[in-house]
This record gives structure tokens, C-alpha cells and sequence, in this order.
């Protein structure tokens, strides 16, 4: 099963729509330095195999950079979620801002069911990260110096 982030990059944090078949999940929401700092990178754009973990009672979704035959953490964890911090990204029912937004439960649980039933099929869940260059500002790091 493969599920597309398409992200806007702002100044004061990225905004996302996660997808499957072409149809809307939900919209996403990143902090300014979990993509604009790069010793806190969140996640590259890329392909990235998910996968169900469960940390301290509550079930999470992990992201693994995909690496050939194997799978490997990516460094500095990052993760799909409800928690609005510097490596994750954020699933959120409504935009509030540049990064942020109001995280949403429902489309959390009903990403991990796809993802479940798709593990549970013996086959791959991955997400393919890429920005949406006709909108937003879509900034590198270097680039937002001229700003400030």
C-alpha cells in the first residue's frame, strides 16, 4: 500500500496532504525546524517503508528509510502521530497555521488500521514524501536567511 505526503514549505512551519489512491487521508503538519534545520531533519523527501510499533501502551506509527533488502531506522526517530514535536509529522484535521494544526485522532487510528491490515497481508506500507513546488514558498534551510 503506498501513501503520498505532498508538502508546502513556509517560514514558519510545513503543512502536508496525505493520500492513498489519489484521495485525501487527512492534512499533515510539521514544526519549522523539523524541516528547515538540518541537524533536526524530520524526514527527507523520499520513499519510506511505515510500520506499527507499540511504545509505552500506545500504538505509534515508525517511519524506516527503505535501504535495498533491509529496512533501518531512520536516525533521530521520526514518526506519523498526534504530538506536535521537532522530528514528527503531525496528523491534524484542520491547518491552524504555517506547521500548525489541531492533530486528529480518527485519522490517525484509521491510517494505522490501513496499515495494519496491510502488514497483515504480508505486504509493504510505504510513503513517498515530495513537495508541491506551485505552492507555498517550498525554502531550503540556506534560503530563508534572506528573510530575516
Amino acid at each position: 500500500m503506498k501513501f503520498l505526503l505532498t508538502r508546502e514549505y513556509w517560514p514558519g512551519g510545513t503543512n502536508g496532504s496525505l493520500s492513498h489512491n489519489d484521495k485525501i487521508l487527512c492534512a499533515t503538519a510539521e514544526l519549522p525546524s523539523a524541516c528547515f534545520h538540518p541537524s533536526m531533519a524530520c524526514l527527507p523527501e523520499g520513499v519510506y517503508e511505515l510500520d506499527l510499533v507499540q511504545s509505552s501502551s500506545e500504538q505509534q506509527i515508525a517511519v524506516f528509510k527503505n535501504t535495498g533488502s533491509h529496512k533501518s531506522k531512520i536516525p533521530r526517530k521520526a514518526e506519523l502521530g498526534l504530538t506536535q514535536l521537532h522530528r514528527n509529522i503531525v496528523l491534524v484535521s484542520e491547518i491552524t497555521g504555517e506547521g500548525r494544526g489541531v492533530p486528529s485522532r480518527e485519522a490517525f487510528q484509521n491510517l494505522a488500521s490501513l496499515i495494519g491490515q496491510t502488514l497483515g497481508k504480508g505486504e509493504k506500507a510505504t510513503l513517498e514524501i515530495r513537495s508541491c513546488p506551485e505552492c507555498a514558498l517550498n525554502l531550503t534551510y540556506h534560503q530563508i536567511q534572506w528573510m530575516e
